[in-house]
């Protein structure tokens, strides 16, 4: 039996200065905040009905939307690109096509 995680009428706040993997569920009504630059990965099924915030992002490359699109998780609602946009090492007509 794994780990279960149960959100209940809040946000579950993430914040790691590593990269993390959680392979456990995430339920309830709750949703998750997650802030920091750090990856985390979430393997488990997430049935939790809030909605998922991402306060801050690690993208540098159209590679790392792709990647992003293929998980496939139908919590993820989007991603950051700051730095990368504004230091032109991506152009946000490629990350939207991606």
């Amino acid at each position: 039996m794994g780990t279960t995680l149960y959100v209940s009428n809040g946000l579950l706040t993430v914040s790691q200065s590593a990269a993390a993997v959680f392979n456990g569920d995430i339920t309830g009504n709750g949703g998750i905040y997650k802030i920091g630059n750090a990856a985390l990965t979430l393997n488990g099924n997430q049935t939790y009905a809030d909605a998922t915030v991402i306060a801050s992002g690690g993208i540098s490359s159209v590679d790392d939307i792709r990647a992003l699109k293929a998980l496939g998780r139908p919590n993820l609602t989007g991603a950051i690109i700051g730095r990368a946009l504004y230091e032109d090492r991506v152009r946000l007509s490629d990350l939207l096509a991606a």
